[in-house]
Order: C-alpha cells, then structure tokens, then sequence
C-alpha cells in the first residue's frame, strides 16, 4: 500500500520505529571502509609487481606477470571508487531519512487530536461542539499532509541515491573459472616440467601459474598474503569470507540482510563461534596449532611410519578411495581451499540442512540453530523468518512461541514490540491488547493502565471514555467510578464538572496596635579641627630700571620663604550629664493573610498539568490519568515519558515497569538509542535495540540471564554475584560455588584465590580452611605445599610444624621428623600451635585466638589476614564470616566497609550490592537509597538512569498586601555648647635687594631691609548656651508584598546533611556514606561516629567494624584501643582493652570473674584472664 494512501498514525509510527537510520550509516562507513582497504590493495599490488619486474625477475614470465597484474589493479582502483560512491550514497539515504523523520508528526500528537475529536463528537449532543469538531479534523488533516511531505521528501531523496549507484565492474581474468581453474592450470603448468627440472622451467612455470592465480577469487591475493591473510585486506580475495552481498555476489552486507544475523554471533566468516568471537571450531583450532600439540602429533615418528607403509599405499591407490574421491562433494572440496566456509557446508548439509551456518536438523536458511527453521539467524524448533528464538514464530526478532509480528516476547503476539500474550496492538504488556502502548489485559484503546479499557490513556477498569482514572467511567477526564458525564470528580454522576474540590491553607494575622514611647539621653563631645594651610616659597625676579630717561639699575629679586597658617580647633559638646530627650511611635500593623498553598479547583485531586488530566498529583503537559505522572498522555504510575502506561517508565511511547528509552514494552529493559529513536524492545532485562527475551545485552547473549538478586554478568545463581557461571551469594569471578569468594573455581566461602575449596582460604589451590598460602590441604596452614594442620612454612606434613619439609608434629627448623612438641614457636597456649602467642588449636601466625588460623590478632576459626572476628575471613578487621574484603560487618563481603551480607560493592549498608555506597539491597550502581537500582544516585527502587526519585520541594508562600501606618513623634531641645580655638598666621619675612643709578646725577646702591610682618591672631570663639529644638512629626506608611520560595532540594537519602554526598538516612556530617545515623566519612551501619572507613553499630572511631568498638583497626564486640586515636590497635573478639589483642575480655574483669568477686576473694582467684 502506498504512504500516499495512509494515514499519519501509520506513516509516523512506521518512521519512529525500528533501528532508524543506524544501520545505513554503519552500511556507509562499511562502504568506507571496503574503499579504503581496495585503495590500499590496489596501491600495495601495484607497488609489489613493479618492484618485482624491475628488480630481479627478468624474462618472459616477468612479462606475463605484469600484464596480467595491470587490469587487476585498475580494476581494483575503479572498484575502490565504486565503494566510495555507495558510501557518498547511503550517506544520502540517511541524511533523507533523518530529514524525513524531524518532519513527521509524533503519534502522541496524533493520537491527542483523535482523543480530542472523540470527546468533542461524544459530548456534541445538541451540535454545539461543531465549530470544535471542524477545527480538530483541521489540524489532522494537516497531520496527514505534513506526513506526506516527510515521506515524499523521504522517497524522492531515497530513489536518487540508488539511481546514483553504478554496477561493480567485473575482475579480469575469468572469475568463471573459479577454483577449478586453478586446479587445472597447475597441472597444466606442472605436466611441462616433466622433462626436467631445471631452474629455466621452473621459473617459467611458477610465473605461468601466478598469472592463472590472478584469476581467483578465493585463492590468491598478494596483499593479503603478504600481511599475514588478515581478513581485512585477504577479504577482498575471498568474497564470500569478507561476506559482500552474503553470499558472494559482490553486494553490500546490508543489501542482503546477512551482515550479522542474531546475538550469538552467526554470520558469515563467524561459522561455529556461538556466544561470540573465540570460540567453537576457531578456537579449538588456534589451540591446536598454537600449543604445538598439533604440529608434534603429525611429525610424530609412528604418525610419518605410519602413513608411508605399504596399507596406507594400497589403500590411496584402491578403486574405494578413487570413487570417493571422486564424489562431487569430495571434488567441489578438494578444488577450493579449505576456509571456515567450506567446512560448514559440509557439517551442515549432512544433517538435512540447506543453506549456510545451521546446526540442526532440517532447517532452510543461513545461521539457524535447531530443528525445521526457515529463514535466518533463528534459534529453536520451526521458525520461519529472521532472528527468531523459540518455536514457531514467524516474523522478525521474536521470543517465544506462536508470535507472528516483530521483536515481541511471549506468545501469540501479532503486533510489534509487545511482552505478553496474543497482543495484536504494538508495545503493549500484557494480554490481548488490540490497541498499543497499554499495560495491563484486554484494552481496546491506547495508553491505558488497567484492563478492559476501549477509551484511550485512562487508568483503571472497565473506562470507555479518555483520560480516566478509575472503573467503568464512560465520560473524558473524570476521577472515579462509573461516571457519565466530563471532568467530574465521585460517582456515578451524570453531568461535567461535578464534585471539583480544590484545597488551600493560609495564616491570618489580625491588625496589631503599635503604640510605645522612647527615651534616651543625650552627652556627647565633639571634637575636630581643619588642617594647616602652607604656601611653598616663591621668587619674583629683577624689575630693571632703563626704561627711566635718567635712571637706570634694578629692584629685586624678591624671595618669598614659607608661609604658615593654622586651622581653627572646634569642640561642641551636645547635651550633658543627666539630659534626656523623648519620642515615641503609634499606629498600626496589619491585617495579614499569608497563602502557604492552593491548589485550585479541578478535575482529579492535586494535578499541576497544563491540559485537564484526571487522577492524582499529575505534572506536566497534562492529558494524563493515574498518579504522580510528569509528562503528557500518560498512564499508571509515576512515569516520566511521553505517551506511557504502567509504572515508572522515562521515555517516550512505553509500557511495563522501569523501562528507560524510546518504543519499550516489559520490564526493566534500557535503549542504547537516543531518546527520541524508537528502540523497540521487550521482555526483561534487555539492552539495546530491537531486541526481544530475557536479559540480553546490546553486546553479548543469553549467556547474560542469572537467576536470583543483585547479579552482574551471566548465568549466575544466587545473590549480589559478579561474573559468570557463579553459585550462591557474594561470589566476584567465574565458576565460584558459595559465598563471598573472590577468584575464579572455589568452592565454598570467604576463599581469596582460585581453585580453593573450603572456607577462609589466602591463596590458590587450598583445600581446607583458614590456609594462607597456596596448595595447602587441611587448615590453618601458613605457608605453600602444607599437608595438615597449623603448619607455618613450606612442604610440611603434619600438625604444628614451624620450618619446611617437616614430617610429625610440633617440629621447629627444616628437614626434621618426628614429635617435637605440643606447639612450635613460642609462647602459644593449646595445642599444636605454630608462630607466637596464639590461644587454641591449629593456630599459625601471631595473636590468634581459636582454631585453625593462620593470620595474626584473629578471634575465630579458619582466619587469615589480620584483626578478623569470625569464621573464614580472608580480609582484615571483619566481623561475620567468609569475608574476603575488609572492615565488613556482615558475611560473604567481597568488597570492603559494608555492613550487611554478599557485598561484592564498598560502604554499602544492607545486601547483593555490586555497586558502592547503597543503602538497600541488589543495588548494582553507587549511591542509591532503595533496592534494585541500577542507576546511580537514586532514591526508590528498580531505577534505571540516574539521580531519579530526588523529589526537591519547593513551597511558594505569597506574602499579601501589609499595612503599616504609622506616626513618629518627638520633642528635641538639646544644649550646644563649645569653642573654636585661636587662628595664627606665623611671620612673613620679605628682603628686597635695590641698586639704582641716576644718570650724571646720583648712584645708590645697596639692599633695604628685610620687612617682618608680626603673627596674626585670631582670638578664640565661645560657644554658650546654642540650644536647638522642635517638635516634629514622621507619619510612615508602607506596603510589602512579595513571593518567598522555601526550597527543600532533592538530596541522595532522606534527612542527610545538605552538601554531603551519602545515601539512607539521617547521616550527618559525614560524606561518602551510607546507612543510619552516621557521623564519620566513608562508611557504612549504623550511628558510627568520629573517624572513617567503618561498618557496623556504634562504632567511634576509624577502620573498625563489629559493635561498640573505640579506636582503629579493631574488629568485634565492644573493644577499646587504648592507644592513640590514629594508631591501628590490631584488636578482635569481644570485651578487650589494650592493642595486639585477641580473644575475649583481656585487660579486665570478665563479668563472671566480677560476679565471683562479690562472692569470695579465694573463688575469684581460681578464675584468670587470658592474656
């Protein structure tokens, strides 16, 4: 059917979903790649037989050489540049596909508009909504014609890029000829030298030959031989290897659809690596020749014997072996080179099998694996279509049984992208939804969340109408049961906006008098003055007297010195002793009304939406139903999306529970698009795009399924695993079976190594418990190569030896056998103890107190490392069992820090969580309140991305109008009196040098004396009595008005101190922690305080863990260091006081000794502590 013809919501949903424009861009940069390596080839080939015919290879056969090598190099030029126009062109098919696709409308719009017009046509009883009606079939036309353009536009741009593509031209030489064109050009070559070999011959033969090598497609590429038959460069030799067109017919890979079909790694030059690259056939056969097992076995001298006696001869020249020789599948065999291909032709076809890369019986098609599948890429039993797994689905990449549409999981389901049961819509979860995108059974409509619903985005039962949340509600936009009418409010009612109640709080404050009086006195003394006035000396120069007719000479110079005058001094004194003057302020403040919230009248109850959205406590665009949605067209349950049903999804068009992306149905699946491409993913579990099942990746698997909380990796059973093919809780590796083992083959708990089996095992190859060292059996060895128990040192064979290569018991040194003692070392109480002051059985090491430990300062049984209360602990400064971390309170801790069981994370508070800084359970990223979260920085469960359920509040408090009017009055009288200093201008001195000459009558000559001028004084100025008053009145009037925003931010936890990053609850000033009631940094438990790096119960201090513990470095139950506050006390067990300590209450009284005491003197005597 043409796009012409359809209509929007077809023409955009089918743009919107699928892999978009991904896969032709990978086809443009394969293309680019393809160019590349033929621009290479063409260059290094060319490069090679002109270095060949120019250097020593002279003569005929030089000759025949390059000219057969000339047409192949220009054809891989011109070929070089055919790939890189297929790239220039699928470049366009994306640039016009993306083009299209940000024209055309989203289907929520569509689907809005559609919701619209059926409440405008339901609710149009009397034709009063015609005018309404006419304007929303308006806008959809426009829907339509914008999608026709997009497609047009799509299309056109489409068309001109495949008119672009020109045909590959064809290699020279005759392709035709294939392999058995080679096969006989070497005999021919080869049946010329039968008259001799002679260096002569021989060069022209193998000349001869490499011209008809040439020719092959599969057999001969000098570039790819010379770098080692690398698939990228030999490729190009081996069409059907580098899989252009799939099948060799020298097509792109993704114009035949068989590039990489399925998660498990079937395609072409992939043959036999299921679950991924390295393994099957390649790998068994890179072992083979890469050990050298395979290369010793064929030069083996009874293999070579073998082969040339005289059986082995009679039986390659009987008739048998020539008739099976001559079977076409044997000739076709021997005729081409045997590659990975060649081989699974073979395998396959003899088990009924046509095509390429199945496994099975009877299947038709390339890469099945199974029984009667059709198509490609399927895994199961008759399967017709691609990528299929299960049985009898049809279609493309579906899950499950019977299903007929795309990428659904389940059974039955006919649309697309569904999880459920015979859902023929697209994206639902559930059972037999005919419209799409619903959670829930039986929805005729869409963006439902519910069951049974045939309206659209309700939340609920039973709702015919749109945008409902409730049962059995046949009107739009009501909040309820059974209501008729629209946007309505209770039950059963019949008319619209009925039963809207809004909510609102305020404080009133009433008129407040304000009337009081002011007194104050008044003695203050002012004091001050101006600054001195200086003039600098100046000169005025000689006056000559010639221009007298009967005078001459000169005045002057005249020197001016320095010139000083005195500012004035001013003192004021204001008031006096015991003056008092007086005020006072009357009037009024008020009434005031303060708004704290208000929520308006409405459909639903606390909704915030811009368009009418039914339900409860809705934000955002609006036109949705249920509770706590931010978005627009939504469903259900706190879901952040765009046209959503079900409960905590954040995308666009979804359905289920905690899916992140674009077009997702199930639970708990993640896109690996951008938002705004549509994923099409269901199931659970899953990442990536188009993909359907249980816990597949974008990158791996079934092999990624685990059973059980907490899991990281594939095919785990139990708890807060990370790794594969791990047993039980805790375990960081592969193939572990237990608890909180950290390695790879253990069996049992708290093992840190590999291939232990036992409990609390330091090392690798241990058998027992509380060995430190490596292949140690029994327990509490020490050492490497011990064999029973408490041994300290290397290959001993016994109890309680200190050394190596002892055989008995209790011996000190080396070599020795035989009985020595009930302990080795030296001060150690019990038996067959081997180091320093251990208390027990089986001890190695120093401090220990129990059995079979081989650390020091250990309380327990089967310890190694250092500080640890429990059993098993491989760490240091646990308390519990089988913790291979350190400072854990707990058991099974892989990681270090937490309190709680099965950590493999750090300073987690509870269980199964692989990330670090959780408080909660199977937390698998960092710093999450809650449990299941796979984000970071959450607060809830089940979140996907990061920092969700962080809900700031925010409370708007409008302050009102405030009328203050009032009147401030006051009688001010306040006595001035003061004086201003004396002025003085200091002596001015002026000398004035005169020599004057009267012609023919008189000379005088000489200086006239320096003037002095007196200093100037002005006598000083009295102020008395200057009183300054009056009576005055300020009348003040104002208005405040204005918003105060009271923010509460959304924090990591709930009541952290602001500013710390730390997860659970009520830790203050403290960062990087998690847990109750916290004070120190970096931990984990509860009421921790004063230090850091801590687990467990009210503990104070740093690297403890256990209860009650004072200091550092301690382990147990209420231990006191009595060393500095920083300084690593090294203590375990319960009740001691002092460093270095194990056991229990050394350093005091135990309780029964205090008991005892009160009793007798002589019974407490018979009752000592252990020290």
């Amino acid at each position: 059917m043409s796009f012409l013809t359809l209509p929007p919501e077809i023409n955009s949903l089918n743009m919107l979903l699928g892999a978009g424009s991904a896969p032709m861009a990978s086809v443009a940069s394969a293309w680019d790649g393809l160019a590349s390596e033929l621009s290479s080839a063409s260059s290094f080939f060319e490069g090679v037989t002109s270095g060949l015919i120019n250097d020593a290879w002279q003569g005929p056969a030089s000759l025949e050489m390059a000219a057969a090598a000339t047409p192949y190099t220009a054809w891989l030029s011109a070929a070089g540049i055919a790939a890189q126009e297929a790239a220039s062109q699928a470049r366009a098919v994306v640039s016009a596909f993306e083009t299209a696709r940000s024209i055309i409308v989203h289907p929520a719009l569509i689907a809005g508009n559609r919701n619209s017009l059926v409440s405008l046509v339901m609710s149009n009883l009397f034709g009063q909504n015609a005018p309404a009606i006419a304007a929303v079939e308006e806008i959809y036309e426009q829907f339509w014609a914008q999608d026709v353009v997009a497609m047009l536009g799509y299309h056109g741009g489409a068309a001109a890029a495949a008119a672009a593509l020109t045909p590959f031209a064809k290699v020279p030489g005759g392709v035709s000829s294939g392999a058995g064109g080679f096969a006989k050009a070497v005999v021919a070559e080869l049946s010329g030298l039968a008259g001799g070999l002679n260096p002569g011959a021989l060069k022209a033969g193998l000349g001869a030959i490499n011209t008809r090598m040439t020719s092959l497609p599969g057999g001969f590429n000098l570039a790819g031989v010379l770098r080692n038959l690398q698939q990228s460069t030999g490729g190009l030799a081996n069409l059907r290897l580098h899989d252009l067109g799939g099948t060799g017919t020298g097509g792109p890979t993704a114009a035949s659809g068989l590039g990489s079909f399925g998660r498990h790694g079937f395609g072409p030059g992939s043959w036999g690596r299921f679950g991924g690259s390295g393994g099957g056939l390649q790998a068994l056969v890179a072992s083979l020749s890469g050990s050298g097992g395979l290369n010793s076995l064929l030069t083996n001298a009874t293999v070579t014997g073998a082969l040339s006696s005289p059986t082995v001869a009679n039986l390659l020249t009987s008739k048998a072996f020539s008739s099976f020789l001559s079977n076409p599948a044997i000739s076709n065999l021997l005729a081409h080179s045997l590659n990975p291909g060649t081989a699974e032709a073979i395998v396959t076809d003899a088990f009924g099998n046509t095509g390429t890369g199945n496994i099975g019986f009877g299947n038709t098609g390339d890469y099945n694996i199974g029984f009667g599948n059709t198509g490609n890429g399927n895994v199961g039993i008759g399967n017709s279509g691609f990528d299929l797994r299960g049985i009898l689905n049809s279609g493309v990449g579906n899950s499950g049984l019977f299903n007929t549409g795309s990428y659904n999981t389940g059974i039955g389901n006919s649309g697309i992208g569904n999880t459920g049961l015979f859902n023929p819509g697209n994206v639902n979860t559930g059972i037999g939804n005919r419209g799409s995108y619903n959670t829930g059974s039986f929805n005729e409509g869409s963006f439902n969340s519910g069951d049974f619903n045939s309206g659209d985005t309700n939340t609920g039962w039973f709702n015919t109408g749109d945008l409902n949340t409730g049962i059995g509600n046949s009107g739009d936009v009501n909040t309820g049961i059974g209501n008729s009418g629209d946007m309505n409010n209770g039950m059963f009612v019949r008319g619209d906006a009925q039963g809207m109640t809004g909510v609102s709080y305020s404080i009133h404050i009433n008129q407040i008098p304000v009337d009081f009086g002011m007194r104050f006195p008044v003695n203050t003394t002012i004091s001050g003055g101006t600054f001195d006035i200086t003039t600098l000396p100046f000169n005025i120069g000689a006056l000559n007297l010639n221009t007298l007719s009967n005078t001459s000479g000169t005045i002057g110079p005249i020197s001016v010195p320095t010139i000083t005058i005195s500012g004035p001094r001013l003192s004021f004194t204001l008031g006096g002793p015991g003056y008092t003057t007086y005020g006072g302020i009357a009037g009024t403040v008020g009434p005031i009304d303060i708004p704290l919230f208000s929520i308006p009248a409405g459909p639903g109850i606390g909704n915030t939406t811009g368009a009418p959205s039914s339900g409860f406590f809705n934000s955002g665009s609006g036109s949705s139903s249920g509770f706590f949605n931010v978005g627009a067209g939504s469903s259900g349950w706190q879901n952040m999306a765009l046209g959503a049903s079900g409960v905590g999804n954040v995308g666009e068009l979804a359905s289920g529970m905690r899916n992140l992306g674009n077009s997702m149905s199930g639970w708990l699946n993640v896109s690996s698009l951008d938002t705004a491409q549509a994923a099409v993913v269901s199931g659970v579990g899953n990442v990536g795009s188009q993909v359907s099942g249980l816990f597949h990746s974008a990158v791996s698997d079934f092999t990624t399924l685990s059973i059980g909380l907490g899991n990281q990796g594939g095919l785990n059973v139990g708890g807060g695993n990370i790794g594969a093919l791990n047993f039980g809780l805790g375990n960081v590796g592969a193939s572990n079976f237990g608890g909180g083992n950290l390695g790879d083959l253990n069996f049992g708990f708290g093992d840190l190594g590999s291939n232990n089996f036992g409990f609390g095992n330091f090392g690798d190859g241990n058998i027992g418990f509380g060995n430190s060292g490596s292949g140690n059996i029994g327990f509490g060895n020490s050492g490497i190569g011990n064999i029973g128990f408490g041994n300290s040192g290397e290959g001993n064979i016994g109890l309680a030896n200190w050394g190596d290569n002892n055989s008995g018991i209790g011996l000190l040194g080396s070599g020795n056998a035989g009985f020595g003692g009930w302990n080795a070392g030296t001060d150690n109480v019990g038996l067959f103890n081997s180091g320093h002051g251990n208390r027990g059985f089986f001890n190695s090491g120093t401090g220990n107190t129990g059995l079979g430990n081989a650390g020091d300062y250990n309380t327990g049984i089967g310890n190694t490392s250092i500080g640890n209360t429990g059993i098993g602990n491989t760490g240091s400064y646990n308390t519990g069992i089988g913790n291979t971390g350190s400072n854990n309170t707990g058991s099974f801790n892989v990681g270090s820090f937490n309190t709680g069981d099965a950590n493999p994370g750090d300073r987690n508070t509870g269980s199964f969580n692989g990330g670090s800084i959780n408080t909660g359970f199977a937390n698998a990223g960092t710093l999450n309140t809650g449990s299941f979260n796979t984000g970071n920085m959450n607060l809830g469960s089940f979140h996907l991305a990061d920092s969700q359920g962080l809900q700031g509040i925010t409370i708007p408090i409008d302050f009102p109008a405030i009328p203050i009017d009032l009147v401030a009055s006051t009688t001010v009288a306040i006595p001035i009196t003061g004086q201003i200093d004396p002025i003085t201008i200091y002596p001015i001195i002026v000398n004035v040098p005169v020599n004057m000459n009267a012609l023919g009558l008189l000379t005088i000559q000489g200086v006239v004396p320096s003037a002095v001028v007196d200093p100037i004084v002005i006598n000083p100025i009295v102020l008395k009595d200057l009183v300054y008053g009056a009576d005055f009145q300020l009348p003040i009037q104002l208005t405040l008005l204005g918003r105060l925003n009271v923010t509460l931010p959304g924090l990591v936890g709930i009541g952290n101190s602001a500013g710390s990053v730390s997860s659970g609850y009520f830790n203050g000033n403290s960062s990087g922690t998690s847990g109750f009631f916290n004070s120190s940094d970096l931990s984990s438990g509860f009421a921790n305080a004063n230090g850091a790096l801590t687990s467990g119960w009210y503990n104070s201090g740093s690297l403890l863990s256990g209860w009650q513990n004072l200091g550092t470095a301690i382990s147990g139950v209420a231990n006191t260091s009595t060393l500095a506050a920083n300084t690593a006390a090294m203590i375990s067990g319960v009740g001691n006081i002092g460093s270095q300590v194990s056991g229990f209450w050394n350093g005091q009284l135990s309780a029964l000794q205090q008991t005892l005491a009160a009793m007798s003197p002589i019974q407490a005597s018979l009752v000592t502590t252990t020290t």
